[in-house]
C-alpha cells in the first residue's frame, strides 16, 4: 500500500509556512528570475535555493533579501518582487512554479534536516511514485476564488529540480500529483481551526470562548471575521483588509527613510533592516537612518488605526475573545491588547501560541497547523 503523504502550505505574501507530516518549516516566498545571471549567482551559492523549471531557474527564500541590499540588485529585481507581493500573484506563473518549489523543497528539507533517514532508499525523495499525496493550500480570504487555476496547474505530472547551495545538492524530480488529493480554505478560517480544533481536527472549542473574532494579519491583507456562539460566521464580518498589513507599514516606513535622505530605498528592504538579520540603519553620507525606529513607531500609528477599523466593524464589549494570529499579528498584539484594555476590558485578546500539548509555538505557523489538521480529517 503506497505510503500517504500529508504537506500544507500556507501561501503567506511574505513566507511560505509548510507542514509535512508533523514537521514545519518556514520561507520567504519571494521568486526571482535568474536564468541569465544564474552562473554569476553560482559563484558563491551559500544557502541559496533554486527551482529550474522548463528551462528557466528561479532562486527562491530567505537569502533574496540579503542580495536586494544591494542598489544594483534591487533595481533589477524591484518590478518582479513587488508583482510577487500583489493581489494578482495567485493568476501569475511565477506563483505557481513557487508553490512547485514550496512544494519539493519541504520534502527535501523532511528528508535531509527534520527526519535523516540513515537508509536513503527509504527517504521521500527515493520513493516518489509510491506516495499517496494529500496536499492542503491555504489562501487570502479575498483570493479563494483563484483556486480551481492553482488546482489545475498543480494537479498534473511536474518535471523540475530543486538545488541547494552547491550544484551538487540538486534534486531531479519527477512528481505526478495528477491524482493527489487536494484542500484549499481560507487561511483566517484555518487559522481558527488552530485554537479551536484538536490534532485529529474535531471541532474541542469551549463554547465559553464564543462570540469571538478571528484575525489573521499578514503582509498584504487583514483577515477578519466574528464568530457566534452557534459556530456560524456571519458574512458581513469577514473580510480581508489591505489598509492595515505589514506591507501598507514597510511603504510607510519607505516614505520615511526616502524623507530623511536616502532617495533610493525600498519598501522591500524593510524587513532585512527592521525585523531580519540585517543592519538596523541605512547611510546618507555622513547621515545614519535608524529604519528599526521608524519602523516601531510606524508600527504603533498603524495598530491604532487598525483598532479604530475593528470598532467601526464590530461590538467590541459583546464578544469574549479576540484570537490573533499570523506575522504582522505578532507585532500588532502587543498594541492591540493595551489598546483593548483601555477600552474594553472585559474582553480577552490572545495570541495564538500554544499547541494541542500546551507547548509554545510561534503564531506565524497557526494557519498552516489549522490547515494540516483539517486535511487530516479529512482524508483519514
Amino acid at each position: 500500500m503506497d505510503q500517504k503523504l500529508y504537506l500544507s502550505v500556507d501561501c503567506g505574501f511574505d513566507d511560505f509556512k509548510c507542514c509535512i507530516g508533523d514537521y514545519l518549516l518556514a520561507f520567504s516566498s519571494k521568486m526571482i528570475d535568474v536564468t541569465n545571471s544564474i552562473n554569476v549567482l553560482s559563484v558563491a551559492d551559500g544557502d541559496n535555493t533554486y527551482i529550474e523549471y522548463k528551462g528557466s531557474v528561479y532562486m527562491f527564500g530567505d537569502s533574496i533579501d540579503q542580495i536586494i541590499t544591494m542598489k544594483s540588485n534591487l533595481k533589477m529585481y524591484a518590478e518582479e518582487l513587488d508583482n510577487n507581493r500583489n493581489k494578482n500573484r495567485f493568476k501569475d506563473r511565477t506563483f505557481h512554479i513557487s508553490l512547485l518549489a514550496a512544494i519539493g523543497y519541504s520534502i527535501v528539507a523532511y528528508d535531509t534536516i527534520y527526519n535523516p533517514e540513515k537508509d536513503i532508499d527509504k527517504h521521500l525523495f527515493r520513493n516518489l511514485d509510491n506516495l499517496q499525496y494529500f496536499i492542503g493550500i491555504g489562501l487570502p480570504y479575498g483570493s479563494m476564488n483563484e483556486w480551481p487555476q492553482i488546482k489545475e496547474f498543480l494537479k498534473q505530472r511536474h518535471q523540475f529540480k530543486i538545488r541547494r547551495g552547491s550544484k551538487s545538492c540538486t534534486f531531479d524530480f519527477d512528481l505526478d500529483l495528477s491524482n493527489a488529493n487536494f484542500l484549499c480554505n481560507a487561511q483566517v478560517i484555518t487559522a481558527f481551526l488552530f485554537q479551536a480544533a484538536s490534532s485529529d481536527g474535531n471541532l474541542t472549542i469551549d463554547k465559553s470562548a464564543l462570540p469571538c473574532i478571528m484575525m489573521d494579519a499578514g503582509y498584504k491583507t487583514v483577515g477578519l471575521f466574528e464568530l457566534a456562539k452557534n459556530l456560524s460566521i456571519n458574512p458581513e464580518t469577514a473580510f480581508s483588509d489591505t489598509d492595515h498589513a505589514m506591507y501598507n507599514i514597510d511603504k510607510y516606513v519607505e516614505k520615511k527613510v526616502v524623507e530623511a535622505g536616502r532617495e533610493d530605498f525600498s519598501y522591500l528592504q524593510v524587513q532585512y533592516h527592521a525585523r531580519g538579520e540585517g543592519n538596523p540603519t541605512v547611510r546618507k553620507n555622513t547621515n545614519v537612518i535608524n529604519v528599526r525606529d521608524i519602523y516601531e513607531k510606524v508600527l504603533a500609528e498603524e495598530a491604532i488605526k487598525l483598532c479604530n477599523l475593528l470598532e467601526e466593524k464590530y461590538s467590541l464589549d459583546d464578544v469574549e475573545n479576540m484570537f490573533i494570529t499570523g506575522g504582522t499579528g505578532i507585532a500588532y498584539y502587543p498594541h492591540i491588547k493595551k489598546y483593548m484594555a483601555e477600552h474594553h476590558g472585559l474582553t480577552k485578546v490572545v495570541l495564538t501560541n500554544r499547541a494541542d500539548d500546551g507547548s509554545e509555538i510561534s503564531p506565524r505557523y497557526a494557519i498552516v497547523i489549522g490547515l494540516h489538521k483539517q486535511l487530516k480529517n479529512r482524508y483519514k
